[in-house]
């Protein structure tokens, strides 16, 4: 069972009825009303091949363009690199929650925390999509584990789909990360995503799987560069840059870009205490702006 993201159908459907409303008095209500339409229309119908597609988590990864796969210590990638939830003590959760494209009916909600016991970090997400047609619900749990300059870990999905008339199905997915440190200023990690290739629904249609490799550079003091390469199964290959620069004592700002689609974005952080407070926009070649908002706790960490 799947409801298939068929973007091309969706830029071209968009690009005609914005046409047609050019000159109605109500065009914005009559835009945002029929991009929603569209998507219903394309999820009722599609049924093609296995959903549950990665979903921004967190405004901070988004802020850089989803360019995150080289930095460690951050919970939310609990669902970008296993091994990166790696935390030195204590425990800090996320929690996220945005509109993409900028439709209410399209809401995406979530958290993550990590815990760190020993000489490993445990970690817990949840992830919600969608609305009352279409409803994609993800609990995970995972752990990362330090060896010297290596960091690996691993991360078990459980993810429910629920489509209005159709009836709902879930499956167990496996994601596996590594990161390795090669000097303070160099990091690389990877990820495999779905690295045992699950299935879902009665033909056992395949689920994508996602590849992902990147670098963390630290060219000067208080600044970060990330560079990934983000490939699925489906689509192209995804180059992700990133940047993070902190200049000031409680502010961090970023920027990044991609290329799958073309796409900006740009955030900051508001770090106050132990409250990290985030905010992050992303572009789209056709579609709305993005806006990504989350908030982090730290709690007895050294």
């Amino acid at each position: 069972m799947r409801v298939c993201y068929n973007w091309l159908n969706i830029r071209y459907f968009i690009i005609f009825v914005k046409g047609i409303v050019s000159n109605n008095k109500r065009k914005n209500m009559c835009n945002r009303s029929l991009k929603y339409l569209c998507f219903v229309i394309l999820f009722r119908s599609a049924l093609l091949c296995a959903a549950l597609d990665d979903m921004p988590n967190g405004a901070i990864p988004l802020g850089m363009g989803g360019a995150y796969c080289g930095s460690a210590q951050t919970p939310e990638n609990l669902f970008y690199n296993p091994a990166c939830v790696w935390l030195n003590s204590g425990i800090k959760t996320i929690v996220f929650t945005d509109r993409l494209y900028g439709l209410k009916e399209l809401r995406h909600n979530g958290f993550s925390s990590g815990i760190h016991f020993r000489n490993t970090t445990f970690a817990i997400g949840v992830q919600t999509f969608g609305n009352v047609i279409y409803q994609e619900n993800v609990f995970c749990t995972g752990l990362s584990r330090k060896f010297n300059a290596v960091y690996l870990g691993a991360v078990i999905r459980y993810g429910m789909i629920s489509i209005k008339g159709y009836g709902q199905d879930g499956t167990m997915i496996t994601d596996l990360g590594g990161l390795v440190e090669f000097t303070d200023t160099i990091n690389w990690g990877w990820a495999v995503r779905n690295a045992l290739y699950a299935e879902i629904g009665r033909c056992n249609e395949k689920l994508p799987q996602t590849i992902i490799t990147g670098f963390k550079i630290l060219p000067v003091r208080q600044m970060n560069l990330n560079i990934d390469l983000y490939k699925e199964t489906r689509f192209p290959i995804d180059y992700r840059c990133g940047v993070e620069g902190s200049f000031l004592k409680y502010l961090v700002f970023r920027t990044g870009i991609g290329t799958a689609p073309s796409r900006f974005s740009a955030g900051f952080s508001l770090i106050i205490h132990n409250i990290c407070i985030d905010y992050a926009f992303n572009t789209h070649p056709y579609l709305e702006v993005s806006h990504f908002f989350s908030i982090g706790f730290l709690i007895n960490q050294k």
